[in-house]
């Protein structure tokens, strides 16, 4: 939608209509987002010199996400979305200590799983992210991204239309989750 409204506001540029000016500022800001945390992203994650700790990381993208009436939630939906690509779980664990800052909070958490949902389901990589759903959240276990419990109480509820598939391959991951569990009580 922001990138027709921005579309709508050139086109009244162009038309020289009087509120023309204040639309396509509002438009470019409603796409700006996505833009500008990809360069926090990349800035704060590119290594070298620049490289900071991942709480740094972290509270640098919130800063922007904030500036936009973004929280973590939506800033763990961008990783997904924009971030994540065919590497799958390489990505992850290259992210990890990053993600791990941004999903400290159990919400947070299933956010993530949720978002991830989406990007394995729809994405722009969903033909090849598809096929590594369970080892995508064996990834986010593994390098304590999310939490057993957090990935169980996902997988108990009903899943969105058209994501049956993926609960389906991610299943024997929560059983052998659940499995851990009652093994350490």
């Amino acid at each position: 939608r922001a990138r027709e409204a921005a579309a709508r506001a050139e086109v009244m540029v162009a038309e020289r209509e009087p509120a023309a000016e204040a639309a396509a500022a509002a438009a470019a800001a409603a796409v700006r987002p996505d833009a500008l945390l990809m360069m926090v992203w990349r800035e704060a994650t590119g290594g070298g010199a620049n490289k900071r700790k991942p709480s740094r990381q972290a509270a640098d993208l919130l800063t922007v996400a904030r500036a936009h009436a973004l929280g973590a939630a939506d800033v763990l939906a961008f990783f997904c979305d924009a971030v994540l690509d065919e590497t799958g779980s390489k990505g992850i664990k290259a992210h990890a200590p990053l993600l791990r800052e941004l999903a400290a909070a159990d919400a947070d958490q299933r956010a993530l799983l949720v978002s991830l949902e989406r990007a394995v389901a729809f994405g722009r990589h969903a033909a090849t992210l598809g096929k590594k759903a369970a080892a995508l959240y064996k990834a986010l276990y593994d390098n304590d991204v999310v939490s057993e419990g957090v990935i169980i109480a996902w997988h108990a509820t009903p899943p969105p239309p058209g994501l049956a598939a993926l609960r389906l391959a991610v299943a024997p991951l929560v059983t052998w989750l659940q499995e851990a569990e009652e093994e350490s009580d």
